[in-house]
């Protein structure tokens, strides 16, 4: 992908003194993903949770919902340890617009900043407007379907986290946030720059949850990551990372 020189007058700490540039085409895409997306989220979650609630099931929705909060986190660290463990950056489809963002964040951890909220969320909002659009038709044809309305709440409340996490991780990465970001990092509803930091320490195989984080401790007590790695060399997938 082509980037455009910044900081001409020196490179600070921490950039690489360079900007994505994902192309005229791709950054049209990523514009409209990005602000089509929260209507497309809002229409999910309002059908769902109205088709639960006229139906009786909306004591389902106040499991789906920690469900989901926790699976959205849980979700942003597999991709983030499959962008960091296997592939490069030439592997098709993935290599340029994930994997190479992921392995040059470690050495430039700053540059998620300097980049604008469409190119920070737009990749999986993208994946939003491909995927949510059927949940709304599948509900609209089964009102009363628990199995359809429950799938379209959870993955509507996953999906938008997962859009979101970027955002969360550029804030923990930033030198000043607005006070009610503080606000929610120190409270752990989003990722926090404490919590965070330990990823960045080198080897920077841990802590690769970036959503909220909270499933982390869980996930470095239990071995997870390292258990699978060995689970998938005993049938030849190997990190490359």
């Amino acid at each position: 992908m082509a980037k455009k020189v910044l900081f001409p007058n020196g490179v600070p700490e921490g950039y690489s003194g360079e900007e994505e540039d994902p192309g005229f085409i791709m950054a049209i895409l990523l514009y409209i993903a990005t602000y089509l997306f929260p209507f497309l989220f809002i229409a999910t979650t309002y059908f769902s949770v109205k088709n639960l609630f006229n139906n009786e099931y909306q004591l389902a929705i106040l499991f789906a919902f920690p469900f989901a909060w926790i699976a959205g986190d849980f979700i942003s660290g597999i991709i983030h340890w499959l962008c960091d463990t296997y592939g490069s950056v030439d592997t098709p489809l993935f290599g340029h617009t994930l994997i190479r963002n992921f392995r040059s964040h470690h050495k430039y951890p700053k540059d998620i900043c300097v980049s604008p909220l469409p190119f920070i969320v737009g990749y999986v909002a993208i994946v939003g407007l491909i995927t949510l659009p059927p949940l709304i038709f599948f509900m609209s044809k089964s009102p009363n379907s628990f199995i359809i309305n429950i799938f379209a709440f959870t993955f509507a409340i996953i999906t938008f986290l997962t859009v979101l996490t970027n955002q969360f991780h550029k804030w923990a990465h930033e030198n000043e946030v607005p006070n009610w970001v503080t606000i929610l990092q120190k409270n752990k509803i989003i990722l926090s720059p404490s919590h965070h930091i330990f990823h960045h320490t080198n080897p920077f195989n841990s802590n690769y949850c970036i959503t909220h984080g909270l499933t982390n401790p869980f996930l470095e007590k239990i071995g997870f990551f390292r258990n699978v790695e060995k689970t998938l060399s005993k049938i030849g997938i190997n990190p490359s990372a």
